[in-house]
């Protein structure tokens, strides 16, 4: 079993660095190596680290673009398909998933392995198609990268469960291109840092599944600079 926390307590300093750095400017790859080399870090850590932590000026943007689940409400809903997918099923599966410095739920899941079908997709798109029909969206649009494997099979599995005539579901070679590209001003749901600084509203369907079905995320420290207190570091 993955101590959370541990990880969480052994990378309070580090975090705290890489936000120092960023907000000086200093290129996100370059600090992540540095940091991580200069704490022995794990390529784990070094994963987390890179999925937590944003320049405070980008975070502050992208938090401005999240809205409420209540405005997809007779509004077209775009839903960033693999990206959504993937962070609901390490919600249920209790892989550890982080509130991140922009406001949004991210796993770090699909960063050690290659994405696969199993016995919780199911399960996870229910959820989504649950949550996001309790507020009656006009229209569903769902797109999935064509790169992963059985994503055909997959947007299958995704039309049968949502069985909508307003839910369409799409297969892309560029899904974060044809995005951006036809959302417009339309409500995106994702936690893709590319997708979200180049759209206008953003929602972060996951963090609603796990309060709604009281599934664990992992809030690291909210401090930028100095020591903190051992309290800021929490589970919801």
């Amino acid at each position: 079993m993955i101590d959370i926390n541990r990880i969480l307590t052994r990378l309070e300093d580090p975090i705290l660095d890489v936000r120092y750095l960023l907000d000086r400017k200093y290129p996100k790859k370059s600090v992540i190596t540095y940091v991580s080399n200069h704490y022995g870090l794990t390529k784990d850590d070094r994963n987390i680290l890179a999925r937590i932590a944003c320049k405070k000026d980008v975070a502050d943007d992208r938090k401005r673009k999240v809205v409420s689940i209540e405005s997809i409400y007779n509004k077209k809903l775009f839903i960033d398909g693999f990206n959504v997918l993937i962070t609901v099923e390490s919600l249920i599966l209790g892989y550890p998933v982080f509130l991140c410095d922009d406001g949004i739920l991210k796993d770090v899941r699909s960063l050690f392995h290659r994405y696969k079908m199993g016995l919780m997709t199911r399960e996870a798109l229910y959820k989504i198609e649950t949550i996001t029909s309790k507020y009656n969206p006009k229209e569903i649009l769902i797109i999935f990268d064509s790169q992963i494997s059985k994503s055909g099979e997959l947007s299958k599995l995704t039309r049968d469960i949502f069985n909508k005539d307003n839910c369409f579901v799409f297969i892309s070679k560029n899904t974060d291109k044809d995005i951006i590209e036809n959302s417009k001003k339309e409500i995106v749901a994702t936690s893709d840092g590319i997708i979200i600084d180049n759209v206008e509203k953003v929602i972060d369907i996951p963090i609603y599944i796990a309060n709604e079905f009281k599934y664990n995320y992992y809030i690291p420290t909210r401090a930028r600079y100095g020591r903190y207190n051992q309290s800021e570091i929490g589970v919801c």
